[in-house]
């Protein structure tokens, strides 16, 4: 299969290794002569991508703009002017959808998930957020989280270990686990 027309060689676009027909041509003074065509064609260098985006955006990816998921091909030209073909796995996917809710927090300062993370906490405004120990007893609760738990109950470090969490919203609840862990720097 051609991507592209790589030779023109008379009345024809040839793109594949090959011995191609004489043809006898005739010079401005009447002298016939003889061409023969030997085409070398080197394979075309091929790279696979994905990508992902969100609904309502587009991908621009060579000569397409494209919104919609699926595979799709385009042929570019290297440095050296040789064909390469570019294969794309588009997703396009919903990313107005649920916030994220971290599974670790790890509180010894070293800028890393010293606090638990909920990744758009506006979401949950007004929601009720209660993490519980093993036992099941409340060790921190607040009416507006804005990602501040770090590992304690009324200013005291909590032991490593796994932590539950309820967020009670008025339509919704989220429940999760969350695992302490003090790693030293």
């Amino acid at each position: 299969m051609c991507w592209t027309n790589l030779y023109v060689w008379f009345a024809s676009d040839e793109c594949t290794s090959g011995t191609y027909p004489q043809h006898i041509l005739q010079t401005a003074s009447g002298c016939d002569s003889s061409v023969t065509l030997y085409l070398f064609v080197d394979d075309a260098i091929e790279f696979y991508r994905d990508t992902t985006i969100c609904e309502g955006e587009t991908y621009v990816f060579g000569t397409q703009t494209l919104s919609l998921s699926g595979l799709y091909d385009e042929v570019f030209q290297t440095a050296s002017g040789c064909d390469s073909i570019v294969h794309l796995e588009l997703a396009v996917q919903n990313c107005d959808g649920p916030f994220e809710i971290s599974n670790i927090v790890t509180p010894n300062e070293d800028g890393q998930n010293d606090t638990w993370k909920i990744s758009d906490y506006t979401q949950i405004a007004g929601c009720t957020t209660i993490i519980y120990n093993r036992w099941g007893q409340p060790v921190y609760q607040s009416n507006d989280y804005q990602n501040e738990w770090g590992g304690t109950k009324d200013g005291e470090p909590l032991p490593d270990g796994v932590y539950y969490y309820s967020i009670k919203c008025s339509d919704t609840e989220y429940k999760g686990t969350v695992n302490l862990f003090r790693f030293k720097k």
